[in-house]
């Protein structure tokens, strides 16, 4: 039935499909698609799907799992203000997310075990010394294991705060921002507003120093 039909028709195609099947696995493989991972995800209606999805499906521990995704995920939705969250770094500071307003904010999750996100970080440093005085950073590292983090810290001069709770993807900061895979990033204009979500490793430099310059 899709193949017949427009862009602009499809996701209302879908939508009514889940309606009419909420209980369906097919339904939630089309919400994460569709309205998730989309070119220009739609994180209301895709909450406003999985909630009816829940109510007949109560114990699908996949959708409870979406459906906190999907809170964090249209918090910090492209022109949203970042909203205000905190925690402590690895040296015990306390800090928050508004202390990148003023600045171009990037907010990241990296690994020590997953290299496109520890060259990221790399490329960040070296944005950092770049544009001391218009990039603001926080990092969060979902290892398991703070002494590592701390070890790839120091040894390639993570010099802005860097979180580690040990808690991987169920940190608050995470869960809050929705920061669900390894690389992700929010960007934040001055104001506080997101501007950017998840760019390309490859892209990074390349899309930072737009907003930089």
């Amino acid at each position: 039935r899709l193949n017949k039909l427009t862009p602009p028709e499809i996701t209302a195609a879908v939508a009514e499909y889940i309606q009419e099947e909420p209980s369906s696995m097919i339904s939630i493989y089309l919400l994460d698609k569709y309205f998730v991972n989309a070119k220009t995800p739609d994180y209301a209606e895709a909450q406003r799907l999985a909630t009816l999805m829940l109510k007949a499906n109560p114990d699908n521990g996949r959708l409870h799992k979406l459906k906190k995704q999907l809170d964090g995920l249209k918090n910090s939705r492209l022109q949203a203000m970042l909203p205000v969250v905190s925690s402590t770094d690895i040296n015990g500071k306390s800090i928050s997310t508004s202390q990148v307003k003023g600045k171009i904010g990037v907010i990241s999750t990296w690994a020590t075990w997953n290299f496109p996100s520890t060259d990221i970080q790399r490329k960040l440093r070296k944005l950092q010394k770049q544009y001391p005085q218009e990039l603001s950073l926080i990092s969060i590292c979902i290892d398991g294991d703070k002494r590592e983090c701390k070890k790839r810290v120091d040894r390639d001069s993570l010099l802005w705060s860097n979180v580690c709770d040990e808690q991987m993807f169920q940190t608050p900061i995470v869960q809050q921002l929705g920061l669900f895979v390894v690389p992700s990033m929010v960007v934040t204009n001055k104001q506080g507003k997101i501007i950017a979500r998840d760019i390309e490793p490859n892209k990074v430099v390349e899309e930072l120093e737009k907003f930089l310059k």
